[in-house]
């Protein structure tokens, strides 16, 4: 996959400018050589999704510094309106895209960077790799504010990407299919370091999540094993009902995310003959699993829980004085091991406030949800939304479902649903979603306010991160301010 040409184009960038960066695009063969590249020597890797409207590799350059950019987002070539590259020294052009007389000089295209490398030799290669290098540096708190860059080792990810690989039993004869970007923690270390460690073979289907795509590549390649998110394997069952695909040899799923739902496992396993899933939790911070199910989980431990702490990883609970709480005690999760990033990016305090030892010197990493672990081990993350969640998407009309939190200023809070019709289904009454709720739920999560999502709602579809996520801070400021009109 990856040429000594282009590894030693990335040498030579880097014999010029001791530290090099590259944003990537979001899926790209060119992406998965330069991962290749990258973690060969000790500079680290930045991934990060360039969008046209709002490019935020600018924020990144300007916290980050001087650095290069690998990328195909043809705006940056041609950008529509003179718009300043901060600190970027270097910008590497993919898909032949033709560089213009007005193009920065700091451009040039793939083809001239590989020959770059044939001409540079370096005799220090097996020297310059320590496990403790930082291999990636991910962007994350995506969802909740501005990004801040992770700073991620060989040891953290490849050791992670093993034990993921084992819980999912992955084996030579395994086909993955990752439909999740390339430029998030969840394809490089679930998907492609995993594949790489375990033997198996992985297919991206598209460069952007398409689920009429991953179904026809699921179909062509024979995939074992499937990646996503709950939200993407809603959209692939959605695109399963207008067009069959023959998905024979699919047996196995993996979910990150949150816990999957009980009726959207059972659908998984009778129209796309997904056998079992593991769900996998954890954030980019923590390489990133630190807790998941076995393929051998069932019912609520699979449905309602993120499964037992990952090998080599340790958890504690504690309470709002630091104390460590009883099992079956609600508190804050705190984990510690192998899995820690060594911190974010030039963001010392951000880092203090999440990573702290305790009085014997371990050190953890405050994770800021709260779980319960029960007395077999099972960790429970936000149980109750988990619950509502499952019983909305038991309705017949609803494919998507979101549970936040909506201020009110007699109880402070209430509860929302930001829900999504399946096609073809007709949108039923908000009476009728609280009396669905009620039935199961009881009156205390019963909503006071339901908000649809797609034509004629209050959005076109759930705001997302790149890797999938709802974004619960936006939808809750949509809610904010719907109430408040």
């Amino acid at each position: 996959m990856c040429t000594l040409h282009q590894f030693n184009g990335v040498q030579q960038l880097q014999h010029k400018a001791p530290q090099v960066l590259e944003p990537l695009s979001p899926s790209s063969v060119h992406n998965q050589d330069t991962n290749f590249a990258a973690p060969s020597n000790t500079k680290q890797s930045l991934s990060v999704v360039l969008k046209p409207q709002d490019n935020p590799c600018l924020f990144i350059a300007a916290s980050v510094g001087s650095r290069s950019l690998a990328t195909h987002d043809e705006h940056l070539v041609s950008p529509p309106e003179p718009a300043p590259r901060y600190a970027l020294e270097h910008i590497v052009v993919f898909d032949g895209l033709k560089l213009t007389a007005t193009t920065t000089p700091l451009m040039r295209d793939y083809r001239s960077f590989l020959l770059s490398g044939a001409r540079y030799r370096s005799q220090r290669l097996p020297s310059m790799v320590q496990p403790s290098d930082i291999l990636s540096l991910q962007l994350t708190s995506g969802t909740t504010g501005e990004p801040k860059a992770s700073m991620l080792t060989h040891f953290n990810l490849l050791n992670n990407a093993r034990s993921v690989g084992i819980r999912m039993k992955l084996t030579p004869e395994d086909i993955i299919c990752c439909p999740p970007p390339l430029f998030h923690c969840f394809k490089l270390v679930m998907g492609f370091f995993a594949a790489l460690i375990h033997g198996a073979a992985i297919v991206f289907p598209s460069d952007h999540f398409n689920a009429d795509l991953t179904l026809s590549a699921i179909a062509e390649e024979r995939c074992t094993t499937l990646l996503g998110v709950p939200t993407m394997f809603v959209a692939e069952l959605d695109a399963y009902q207008t067009k069959a695909y023959n998905l024979g040899s699919l047996h196995k799923g993996l979910a990150a995310g949150s816990p999957g739902p009980s009726p959207l496992m059972e659908k998984l396993k009778t129209h796309m003959n997904i056998q079992a899933v593991v769900i996998a939790y954890g954030m980019t911070e923590t390489s990133p699993v630190t807790f998941s199910t076995s393929l051998q989980d069932s019912g609520e431990n699979k449905s309602l829980t993120v499964g037992r702490v990952m090998s080599h990883v340790r958890a504690k609970v504690i309470n709002a004085q630091g104390q460590i709480v009883h099992r079956d005690k609600r508190g804050e999760l705190c984990v510690s091991g192998y899995v820690l990033h060594k911190g974010y990016w030039n963001n010392p305090a951000k880092t203090l406030e999440v990573m702290k030892a305790d009085h014997e010197g371990t050190l953890w990493m405050h994770t800021r949800d709260e779980c319960v672990i029960d007395k077999a081990g099972y960790c429970g993350e936000n149980i109750f939304p988990a619950k509502i969640k499952d019983r909305l998407l038991a309705h017949p009309s609803v494919i998507e479902a979101s549970v936040v939190g909506v201020q009110d200023a007699k109880y402070g809070e209430v509860v929302g649903y930001f829900l999504k019709t399946a096609s073809g289904s007709r949108r039923p009454s908000t009476v009728e979603i609280q009396d669905w709720v009620k039935i199961d739920m009881g009156t205390s999560k019963t909503p006071q306010w339901v908000f649809w999502v797609g034509a004629g709602g209050v959005c076109r579809d759930f705001p997302k991160t790149g890797s999938g996520k709802h974004q619960k801070h936006i939808l809750r400021k949509l809610a904010g301010n719907y109430c408040s009109a």
